[in-house]
């Protein structure tokens, strides 16, 4: 077992972790050497469970070293809603399913911690998968993490642009695996492209793949579309 280093307390009781750091790195990568994920996984319940998450009774114990990584099972919207504690700047607040719902909130974060985790998990500090081709200076700015359950019986991936929060879920509710159900690749391409949404309305032709037109003036992130009868018009309306 590895001896604790004493810089290592530092930074986490100072709240600096810098994204070219130890600790930087093992977050965006899930690298956690035996000094790091005995820091975090002793405090990790009481700080998930503050930004929102709500744990199993034996998750400390059950989890082990694994739960600095995510090695317990917890539901998306709980994991969904601690993003947005961190885009939020550490204010957490319930989730609620109208706008007009009261919803109380308190501050569960500092907010230079998540300013720290957002930057390290960014898309300026990464590239994410499927859009590769791309410059990190040409996306929009997101943060994710990824992560694939044991046998691989679902894989997720979960970020904030700190104006949406959004969990992506692949896998079966039976619960059986599938070799396919990697969060980097399963789910990880499909939260991308909803960050990557770009308030226009395209058409494409179906025959040949490509592009016919872009509609711009949207003030909003396109979700639906609808064509008339004859196929002239095209609606499109925002949530």
């Amino acid at each position: 077992m590895a001896e604790l280093d004493t810089s290592m307390i530092r930074q986490i009781e100072q709240h600096k972790v810098e994204p070219n750091s130890g600790l930087g790195e093992a977050i965006a990568y899930s690298r956690l050497d035996d000094s790091w994920a005995i820091l975090i996984a002793a405090a990790c319940c009481g700080v998930l469970e503050a930004a929102g998450v709500n744990l199993p009774a034996n998750a400390q114990k059950r989890g082990g070293l694994d739960l600095a990584v995510g090695g317990v099972e917890v539901a998306l919207l709980d994991l969904t809603n601690a993003y947005a504690t961190l885009a939020r700047h550490g204010i957490r607040r319930q989730p609620r399913l109208f706008m007009d719902e009261s919803s109380d909130q308190v501050r569960a974060l500092k907010p230079e911690v998540c300013a720290s985790i957002s930057d390290i998990l960014s898309s300026r500090r990464r590239q994410p998968v499927a859009v590769e081709s791309q410059s990190a200076n040409d996306l929009p700015w997101f943060m994710w993490k990824t992560r694939t359950s044991s046998g691989s019986r679902d894989a997720w991936a979960v970020g904030h642009n700190y104006r949406y929060a959004i969990g992506v879920w692949i896998g079966r509710f039976r619960g059986t695996g599938r070799l396919e159900y990697v969060g980097a690749d399963a789910a990880e391409p499909l939260l991308c492209r909803l960050f990557c949404l770009d308030k226009t309305l395209k058409v494409w032709d179906a025959e040949s793949g490509s592009e016919v037109i872009t509609l711009y003036g949207h003030e909003g992130y396109v979700f639906s579309v609808a064509f008339s009868p004859d196929g002239s018009p095209i609606a499109g309306w925002k949530w």
